[in-house]
């Protein structure tokens, strides 16, 4: 018996290697079908994350506290428990007020120690103070002058030393708000037994005349008070005899400065002088002290009770001036 191979047709393997490669292909196909089924189940996975992440921070943020809305609230209620609280002390207060009565008053405790005495100011401590003051002013003002005439002189002299004038020399003069001192402007006659008002007074040019706080009318003669106080005035009449008659010892001529032409109601300044004199010319010189009321004024008046008449001279003057109040 002869051995032999068995020798399988070539159709039939071709056929079987055929199902096997079909075999093949279809695994390989279910392998990335799952393959892809897997990654769309990854992939809808993490959308569903992603969406459920987005609706977790929406309602976080739907969540997050709004800061108008709490102040407005915290100040709501606030105002309101602030409004109880003070409902609830008047209460209190007005149920303790009610229930509290008040008791009879104790008898007085004892005096206490006397405190301590005070600082004595005086007149010359004040004076003392102010002239401390006005002599470190001047020195500071003095230094400023002294470096501004001389900027050189302020690196090697920085001090002025001792002042020259002693402040405690100074007296303190007061400023005159009120005086004048006019003189008459032309010849005045006055006739026998006449009682006359000097007017026509003028500044006079030059120097040493003066007219402050426009208190005196050239034009009237009178000077009005600028307000209350005590006044000092002086009137200087140069006479002159018109004729030579033989006079009586009743014949004088009287310089009066009257408050409000009243000579004989209000208390004025008067000068008395006969007219018996070896000059034709002389002077009569009348001064004194009134206390004016404010708006009141004082003039100059001649009574000529002689039986001549009498010539006052330009040039006589007449002044005044407020000394205080």
């Amino acid at each position: 018996m002869k051995m032999g191979v068995s020798v399988i047709p070539f159709r039939t393997s071709f056929a079987l290697w055929f199902l096997i490669l079909v075999g093949i292909l279809e695994a390989i196909e279910v392998l990335a079908l799952s393959g892809d089924i897997q990654r769309s189940r990854e992939s809808s996975n993490i959308k569903t994350y992603r969406i459920v992440k987005k609706q977790e921070s929406g309602q976080k943020r739907q969540r997050r506290v709004d800061p108008q809305g709490s102040w407005l609230t915290f100040v709501r209620h606030s105002s309101s428990a602030r409004g109880e609280n003070r409902r609830k002390k008047y209460d209190r207060r007005r149920n303790s007020a009610i229930l509290r009565i008040p008791g009879p008053r104790g008898p007085p405790g004892e005096r206490g120690p006397p405190g301590p005495t005070g600082a004595v100011v005086t007149k010359e401590y004040l004076m003392k103070e102010f002239k401390e003051l006005v002599r470190d002013e001047a020195a500071r003002r003095a230094q400023a002058l002294f470096a501004l005439k001389c900027p050189k002189c302020k690196k090697t002299n920085t001090s002025l030393g001792e002042p020259l004038i002693d402040i405690d020399d100074i007296s303190i003069i007061p400023k005159v708000t009120a005086a004048f001192h006019c003189r008459l402007r032309h010849n005045v006659i006055v006739s026998s037994k006449t009682f006359l008002e000097l007017k026509r007074f003028n500044l006079p040019f030059g120097g040493g005349a003066f007219h402050r706080g426009n208190v005196f009318n050239p034009k009237e003669g009178r000077f009005t008070a600028p307000r209350d106080g005590i006044y000092q005035f002086n009137v200087n009449l140069h006479l002159v005899q018109r004729k030579r008659k033989r006079l009586k010892k009743r014949d004088n001529t009287r310089i009066l400065i009257c408050i409000e032409s009243l000579c004989q109601k209000h208390t004025s300044l008067k000068f008395v002088t006969g007219l018996e004199s070896n000059s034709r010319v002389f002077t009569i010189s009348l001064s004194g002290i009134l206390q004016l009321k404010k708006d009141q004024y004082t003039s100059v008046y001649v009574d000529n009770s002689s039986i001549m008449p009498v010539s006052i001279q330009s040039g006589s003057d007449f002044s005044g001036i407020l000394l205080g109040t």
